[in-house]
């Protein structure tokens, strides 16, 4: 299902997922750890180019618990 998505609806359920955590792990240092976890459990969603990890803190930038 997950990889007939486009950017944008990858986007917004990797915003999704990120609520999902407690706000407690939620926080900039956690993004690494929900990289590792989306690249276990749904690896579609993770940008296929270059700085795909940069790609996720700017996306979450805004949403981070503390922010």
């Amino acid at each position: 299902m997950t990889r007939n998505l486009k950017r944008h609806e990858q986007d917004r359920r990797v915003v999704e997922l990120w609520f999902q955590r407690r706000r407690a792990q939620r926080h900039a240092h956690d993004v690494l750890i929900f990289y590792g976890w989306l690249a276990t459990f749904e690896p579609a969603l993770i940008p296929s180019e270059p700085g795909s990890y940069q790609k996720l803190r700017t996306l979450l930038r805004d949403h981070l618990s503390g922010a």
